[in-house]
């Protein structure tokens, strides 16, 4: 079997509407398709779009944690190649915004 490289550059997940969670990856290297396992190890989908980057996770908790895998074909069946490490999720923090009030005066003294 040739050696098969890849790796994931980020993966991340973001609160969306409706209090479901949107999970996104960027993965670089070649592969048949992505598992994703919640944090038991239990497997809540699969997908054989290689281009498939995302996947929205509906009426889940806040606090669980799920785990993307890359997986190849080979003779011997589907084999992962690279998984993510345990995926949180992301809190945005936004610094507080400066709005200046500017008030046009005609003639003041």
């Amino acid at each position: 079997m040739d050696s098969i490289e890849g790796e994931f550059t980020y993966a991340v997940i973001y609160e969306s509407y409706g209090g479901n969670l949107a999970l996104s990856w960027s993965f670089k290297g070649k592969t048949d398709g992505f598992w994703i396992y919640d944090e038991s190890g239990k497997l809540i989908c699969e997908t054989r779009n290689e281009h498939q980057h995302y996947y929205l996770i509906k009426e889940s908790k806040k606090e669980r944690s799920f785990v993307v895998k890359a997986f190849v074909n080979t003779l011997i069946g589907k084999v992962a190649i690279v998984e993510t490490e345990q995926i949180y999720l992301s809190k945005r923090h936004y610094e507080k915004p400066v709005v200046s009030l500017v008030i046009p005066v005609y003639n003041a003294e």
